[in-house]
């Protein structure tokens, strides 16, 4: 009976410390202040296998992404209509009778990385979680090819595409730059998104864009 204040004691003690270390693992992650130290927060979570992106509230402007694989992105959402791929792409959406649609322009810096970098793809997500697809040029601009007849213009018409797929392609070599557009087939863009999503080397993992301060 003598020992039973210290039981209780050591019991009471151990209590207070598992209350303590809830306590601890209750404290919110502090919001990322600027890009670059938003996806060093992400690359955290990869590492110890928290996969959930951190909500954002962002509108159009300049993107900026730091891959986990090492390939930088930086990219205008949407597309300045007066860059020069831009042009040559909407002038020839006109002649063709396609309906309005959207675009990325992006760069990508693959000189920190040891594999090809590719950008496929970038989703845009609304408050709505409304899914808004942006793909590159060698998945967008087949859509707008013309019914074939084996025409001069529909081999005119195609071979002006694969000029603009291979002119603007969606890869950078290992020590090496790229530059390429992405196409949303639509014009009903929000002007505010939760998450831009890309994906620089194709997998199913995406490494999430930040808004550029």
């Amino acid at each position: 009976m003598k020992h039973t204040p210290l039981i209780i004691l050591a019991a009471l003690a151990l209590t207070l410390v598992g209350c303590g270390s809830t306590e601890a693992e209750k404290e919110p992650t502090p919001e990322p202040s600027n890009a670059e130290e938003a996806q060093q927060q992400h690359a955290d979570q990869l590492e110890t296998g928290n996969m959930e992106p951190e909500p954002q509230t962002a509108g159009y402007g300049t993107y900026r992404v730091h891959a986990v694989s090492g390939t930088e992105l930086e990219f205008q959402l949407p597309a300045d209509l007066d860059h020069e791929a831009v042009t040559e792409l909407e002038a020839l959406r006109e002649e063709l009778g396609i309906e309005p649609v959207t675009y990325i322009t992006a760069d990508i810096d693959n000189r920190q990385g040891d594999t090809l970098a590719a950008l496929p793809q970038i989703n845009v997500y609304d408050a709505d979680g409304t899914e808004y697809e942006f793909k590159s040029l060698p998945y967008s601009l087949p859509e707008w090819e013309p019914e074939y007849d084996d025409s001069d213009h529909y081999w005119d018409t195609y071979d002006r595409l694969k000029e603009l797929e291979d002119q603007y392609h969606d890869t950078a070599p290992p020590s090496g730059t790229g530059a390429t557009i992405l196409i949303y087939q639509g014009d009903d863009l929000p002007t505010q998104f939760t998450r831009v999503a890309t994906y620089p080397n194709g997998a199913g993992q995406a490494d999430d864009a930040y808004l550029v301060e």
